[in-house]
């Protein structure tokens, strides 16, 4: 409950709204619309009692709803869609016999804030800012409401020192003044760190041209041994029918979670059992069709890869917003691969791309690896598998400069590069545009390509809050999909 209330209230005040007019055709400025419904949304999770007071003063700063609601109106309006607060540490407090009641300690970061100075002279009230402010607060949350915040300058560091353990941080003085007021509610607690990283995801899905969807994508949230939330993401490209890709759809996650190395704790060796448990089920039923795949599980502040075939893995990170590729497509050219298809019997040859046959097949493949394609794995290929589902697996640790994952399928990657892709999406994130439609049109009408739209799975995660143990990520707007076309999913 603590975690949901503290996440919803972070989501509302970083809804970007514009601080300049904006008159529609009936004569109304919707951006203070807009900034009434923020303000609205917010003051619903905060108690009918809310105060705020200075940690070391106990000064009062905001003593009732009406101030509360005057202070967060002119902050909302003055600070723009610049405003921006992360959560750099969490510590949450609990107690067994009082399960209404929590408190956190968030270390937090606002940029581009804006906030009330006091009256001027003229009478009209004076700003402060726009400014970055480093500040620790205490929450008070009871039965799902805000209904105490003590906060204080982080003047220890803690959120300067990404690295500060925990054991630190408890011997700073402000922590001190924070637990005392922890144990008039609660009375002794151990705090506990609060693993709070999330993906909000939204994909697109269109088939085309083709007579059925071959590709899926799917977004799954559970548990880890550790009682931790975990999130699987995937997009599987599936060719010689839907049969494979569905069925991975079905069991590939569910065979990750029954894995000896996710119950041991491993993600990578999970990911490895999953795929090669997956493509046995697969062959045992006899389908003929095959999907490459590319899976990501973020755990923590750990990001876990694998892939096989030519769908990718693109993190977009850094003040430039670079693109960096996560996965290597699985192409009969590649040295690696060519020479172990050549080991096994197999050939590569060029046939409009280079493909993978061999004298005993009537088929080729465009890519080297990938789940089902019983015919390369069966028959005279049944001991050395021409096409395989080993995966290439790689574990990505996520910082505070990381911003989003896109997952697709070729058919994005053939017509726009990494950069590209990324470049879409930064450049609609703080316009609330559909950036899954977006990159489906430049496909469509892609200045390098005139290739006809045959099909295409995106699926683009943000990423959200981090650990304490780790350093921060940003909370970023969640901005709706408003989808044309075939399936998609809302962030």
């Amino acid at each position: 409950m603590i975690i949901k209330t503290l996440r919803r209230t972070m989501d509302v005040y970083n809804y970007p709204v514009s601080n300049t007019v904006q008159i529609d055709i009936n004569g109304v400025d919707q951006s203070a619309n807009t900034r009434e419904q923020k303000l609205d949304d917010f003051m619903d999770m905060f108690g009918p009692q809310i105060t705020i007071r200075d940690l070391k003063s106990k000064k009062i700063i905001l003593k009732d709803r009406h101030a509360f609601r005057t202070r967060y109106l002119t902050t909302f309006r003055e600070s723009g869609t610049g405003l921006m607060a992360s959560v750099n540490r969490r510590v949450i407090f609990t107690a067994p016999a009082q399960h209404s009641v929590a408190l956190a300690l968030d270390y937090e970061t606002h940029r581009q804030l804006t906030t009330p100075a006091g009256q001027m002279l003229d009478g009209s009230t004076g700003l402060n800012g726009p400014r970055v402010l480093d500040i620790a607060v205490l929450y008070l949350i009871k039965d799902g409401k805000i209904c105490s915040i003590w906060m204080t300058p982080d003047r220890a560091g803690v959120i300067k020192d990404p690295k500060m353990p925990l054991e630190m941080i408890q011997k700073t003085d402000d922590y001190s003044s924070f637990a005392s007021i922890v144990k008039e509610h609660l009375g002794t607690v151990e705090p506990r760190a609060m693993y709070t990283t999330r993906f909000s995801c939204g994909c697109h899905e269109i088939k085309g041209r083709r007579a059925t969807m071959e590709d899926k994508s799917v977004v799954f949230d559970f548990q880890d041994p550790a009682g931790r939330t975990a999130t699987f993401v995937s997009v599987y490209d599936g060719h010689g029918g839907h049969e494979a890709a569905q069925f991975l759809g079905e069991h590939l996650h569910s065979n990750f979670q029954e894995s000896s190395g996710w119950k041991g704790g491993n993600a990578l060796l999970a990911l490895e059992e999953a795929f090669a448990t997956t493509d046995r089920q697969l062959l045992e039923a006899e389908e003929p069709s095959g999907s490459c795949a590319v899976v990501a599980v973020l755990v923590d502040s750990c990001l876990y890869v694998a892939h096989v075939g030519d769908c990718r893995a693109v993190l977009c990170s850094g003040d430039k917003w670079e693109a960096i590729r996560l996965t290597e497509d699985h192409k009969p050219d590649r040295k690696d691969e060519r020479d172990r298809i050549l080991a096994a019997g197999g050939d590569v040859v060029e046939a409009g791309c280079w493909r993978v046959t061999s004298q005993y097949l009537s088929v080729m493949m465009a890519t080297s690896r990938a789940f089902g394609d019983r015919a390369f794995k069966t028959g005279k290929h049944a001991d050395a598998h021409l096409i395989i589902s080993d995966p290439e697996l790689k574990m990505q640790t996520l910082s505070p400069s990381d911003h989003f994952l896109i997952t697709a399928c070729d058919g994005v990657w053939d017509v726009l590069s990494d950069q590209e892709a990324c470049d879409v999406v930064r450049g609609v994130l703080d316009k609330k545009q559909v950036f899954s439609v977006r990159l489906l049109q430049l496909y469509m009408h892609s200045r390098s390509c005139g290739r006809i739209l045959l099909r295409m799975c995106l699926l683009v995660s943000l990423l959200r809050l981090l650990t304490i143990e780790g350093p921060p990520i940003t909370y970023l707007p969640l901005f709706p999909f408003v989808i044309s076309d075939q399936r998609s999913r809302s962030l």
